[in-house]
């Protein structure tokens, strides 16, 4: 489903013409399989003093789970998901919208904000923002003109920290703060990204 459907007003009796209409088509989905096979003896298998079947099961887990959180971000889309940061830059279907901060190796205040704004409101009740936690420690020195920091700790426990209002989330997987880097991420990641 690409485009979108428009309507407007028009009085009661007045003449109504054709509006836009979205193009229905179909999409390629390419699903790709992760896989982790290690090897176990049956004598190991056998061994009381060692659970090797829980052992393995957990480090295949962690094993997935670091190679999942690398796709998202830097996946090439070859037999593997493509990453969100390989995208060009764009507002169109396949593309995601970035902006520059006009300072290499640097995070710019004033550019955070400018990239929040940036977002659609349909998509900034669910919005959050990720980034490496190197990158958060230059954020969290940002102040607004108040001189009050733009980013707050969470005050719970398993409540995430804030900036400019929404949640924030580290992952080591984000790029440090170098030119070009992408290295802050903002939006409603369940909508942006499949």
């Amino acid at each position: 489903l690409t485009g979108a459907s428009a309507g407007g007003w028009v009085s009661e009796a007045g003449t109504r013409s054709n509006t836009g209409t979205p193009t229905i088509g179909i999409h390629q989905i390419h699903a790709h399989e992760q896989y982790a096979q290690p090897v176990a003896t049956q004598a190991m298998l056998d061994d009381g003093i060692v659970n090797i079947e829980a052992f393995l099961a957990e480090e295949v887990a962690e094993v997935m789970r670091t190679t999942e959180g690398e796709a998202w971000f830097t996946g090439t889309g070859t037999g593997q998901p493509r990453g969100v940061l390989t995208f060009a830059s764009g507002t169109t279907l396949s593309t995601v919208e970035q902006l520059a901060s006009g300072s290499s190796a640097v995070v710019v205040a004033d550019k955070l904000f400018e990239l929040q704004d940036l977002l659609k409101d349909a998509y900034q009740g669910n919005a959050s923002w990720v980034y490496k936690r190197s990158v958060g420690t230059q954020i969290r020195q940002f102040k607004d003109t108040a001189n009050q920091y733009i980013w707050q700790p969470g005050l719970s426990i398993g409540q995430p920290s804030v900036l400019l209002g929404r949640p924030v989330y580290h992952d080591d997987n984000m790029p440090v703060a170098v030119g070009d880097s992408l290295s802050v991420l903002y939006g409603d990641i369940r909508q942006g990204y499949c």
